[in-house]
């Protein structure tokens, strides 16, 4: 697929508002591959089906249609991913979005206008990601939040003040939250092992199920005691308000290993509740009742234009007993789809929703003019600059698709490298055909040591650790994995000893191992607990001095191998935190000690003396930074993925 650039932004003050100044003569650039984004969030007026909220990377859309066309609401939730929303059983017109960083909004007048509502939740924690929200049907002012990494949390009035509500839990990774409609006094939680089920409102909390990971609960309402939970590790079926569990896959793909499950998502039809569904990495399925067991028919037909079954978020609009609902979907990078059918054809939703969130951005040693962007939904390739794009997703399919971080090898930009929810794989023909390692699940970011130029060492962070490749990434092995490493988000190897190893956990800061990976510590003195930390990177020319971004404290440097900390703030905005940080990979004397560091709200800035000071480079509003990349030759050039799009220039 070929597709146009955006006009070049080449003004005093850009629609990004990047400055052209005699200081530093900024001249930019936007584009971005035409695909249909992501959606992340999927929400249907309880009393007007034909108002629908959509959530996606970079802010909220609405439809008074029925999905025919879209337009942004809510200018306050712009910079955010979203990742719930919920209509309050109190009115619809109160509306609760929850964020990947910034908490829980409220609207109170149908979704128009919002404003943060995060009462007194944890103060100071930097990363508000809210993974449930739901409430209590005797008490509208009663409802619950599940916060990643922190449990739950309960609000009897309204949302205006917070109680941690985790006594029991034997995860506090808690996905999502179901209230028993015949006992509201019982709240159940999906969680990474397994459902656990409250009895007093959350007070206290004990599990009922195997340690599986589950993503998705629902309780039926036409059967009362029974129960679904979904997620990686499976289908589950509960007859009796989850004392007893029973596997219920029939008709959907075998997995061969546990936690390759496709199921994400169980919904129910609202106005027909004994329709159930699932949605997850490949695809959906309805659920056809029989005896003596019940099966899953799937229903893919037309969902996603190119065969692309990734779907993350999935809605239900009831229409009554015994009238076929329609369908929403929102399909990795292609926007959302909806059935009017039931889910036995499906077509592209309306127009207006812009998601095109680049995650990922890999440039070529040999040419700056090619570059590879990574999205939810594909892999893109531009051999002009951004003039036009080509889709280098070839055979990547399923949550392969959900493209966390990208590589390219100096020696040949056909070879490239991605880390995706569904392990690491790469091409080697620019992205016509791809091949998965083996040896490892989700992989968040990756990091590849030159090796005596073979490239053949490759690090690996994911939901199961740390992993190392010695073959270039055709096979991992799991090095590390301790309940330390978890939520990592970053991993470097020292470019001049490569027993170094640097990864970032989200709470706590840097950890660094000694021996390529076999073992990890903190790093050391100087960076306090729960900043969220975002990015690690090491000077190409002094691979002792090293640099993080906390989106709490700013940026912290060591300059002993990560033995101590300090704050690196000089020239940044007063009290502002640090997000997306890239280091030029050039170690010649003019572009060695420089940085590059977003500043959420604040724009870009740049150091180049390794962080000691920083400059304003150019403003990013109203839009997140999802990544950055340097050319590694060639003139100066910057590449900023964007929550809609990519800018470069310098």
């Amino acid at each position: 697929m070929r597709v146009s650039v955006l006009p070049c932004l080449l003004v005093a003050l850009c629609a990004y508002g990047c400055h052209k100044s005699s200081s530093h003569g900024a001249t930019w650039a936007e584009t971005a591959p035409t695909e249909g984004g992501t959606v992340t969030a999927l929400a249907v007026h309880p009393m007007d089906a034909r108002i629908l909220l959509a959530g996606t990377a970079g802010g909220l859309f609405a439809s008074v249609d029925r999905g025919l066309v879209w337009n942004r609401v809510g200018s306050a939730l712009n910079l955010h991913e979203i990742t719930r929303i919920a209509f309050s059983i109190a009115g619809p017109s109160r509306v609760f979005v929850g964020t990947r960083r910034a908490g829980l909004f409220r609207s109170t007048d149908g979704g128009a206008n919002f404003a943060a509502w995060n009462g007194d939740l944890p103060p100071g924690d930097p990363d508000l990601e809210v993974t449930a929200i739901a409430f209590d049907p005797s008490d509208g002012e009663r409802l619950y939040l599940a916060i990643t990494g922190r449990g739950v949390y309960r609000s009897d009035e309204g949302g205006a003040t917070w109680t941690r509500k985790v006594t029991g839990l034997t995860s506090i990774v808690v996905h999502d939250l179901a209230v028993d409609p015949f006992d509201p006094k019982r709240v159940f939680a999906a969680t990474v092992r397994g459902v656990h089920r409250s009895v007093d409102r959350g007070d206290n909390w004990t599990p009922i199920m195997f340690p599986l990971h589950t993503t998705s609960l629902v309780i039926e309402t036409a059967n009362q005691g029974q129960m679904w939970a979904v997620g990686p590790d499976g289908v589950w079926w509960s007859p009796d308000d989850g004392r007893q569990w029973a596997r219920r896959e029939n008709g959907m793909r075998t997995q061969p290993y546990p936690g390759q499950g496709t199921a994400r998502v169980v919904k129910l039809d609202a106005s027909n509740p004994a329709e159930i569904y699932v949605s997850g990495t490949e695809g959906a399925w309805r659920l056809v009742r029989s005896q003596p067991v019940s099966s899953w028919a799937e229903i893919n037909e037309g969902l996603g234009v190119t065969r692309n079954y990734a779907v993350g978020p999935f809605a239900v609009v009831g229409q009554g007993t015994g009238v076929v609902p329609k369908l929403l979907a929102g399909v990795a990078g292609e926007g959302v789809f909806e059935s009017s059918t039931g889910g036995v054809t499906w077509v592209r939703g309306g127009a207006g929703i812009e998601a095109v969130a680049l995650r990922a951005v890999a440039v070529s040693t040999n040419s700056a003019d090619v570059f590879y962007a990574g999205t939810a939904g594909r892999v893109w390739r531009s051999d002009d600059r951004g003039g036009t794009w080509e889709d280098a997703s070839g055979d990547l399919t399923g949550r392969a698709r959900s493209i966390r971080d990208l590589w390219v090898d100096p020696r040949d930009e056909r070879r490239v490298l991605a880390a995706t929810d569904a392990g690491v794989f790469a091409t080697k023909d620019r992205g016509e055909t791809w091949i998965a390692a083996t040896g490892i699940g989700a992989a968040t970011a990756l990091a590849v040591h030159p090796d005596q130029g073979s490239y053949g060492l490759v690090m690996a962070v994911g939901e199961g650790g740390v992993y190392r490749s010695q073959d270039g990434s055709a096979g991992f092995v799991l090095m590390a994995s301790t309940p330390d490493l978890v939520q990592l988000t970053d991993v470097i190897v020292d470019p001049l000893e490569p027993t170094y190893v640097y990864v970032v956990r989200a709470d706590r800061g840097v950890l660094v191992s000694r021996n390529q990976g076999s073992s990890f510590s903190p790093a050391g003195q100087g960076l306090p607990q729960d900043y969220g930390y975002v990015d690690v990177q090491c000077d190409s020319g002094d691979s002792q001095r090293l640099l993080v971004s906390s989106r709490v404290g700013g940026v912290y440097r060591s300059v002993d191998l990560g033995a101590t900390w300090s704050p690196a703030s000089t020239g940044l905005p007063a009290g502002a935190g640090a997000g997306r940080l890239v280091a030029d990979p050039r170690s010649d004397a003019s572009h060695r000690g420089r940085f590059v560091v977003a500043m959420p709200g604040a724009g870009l800035y740049v150091s180049s003396d390794g962080g000691a000071n920083w400059r304003f480079r150019c403003a990013t509003s109203p839009y997140e930074v999802t990544s950055l990349a340097l050319a590694p030759s060639g003139p100066d050039r910057l590449f900023v993925g964007l929550t809609h799009g990519l800018l470069w220039g310098w």
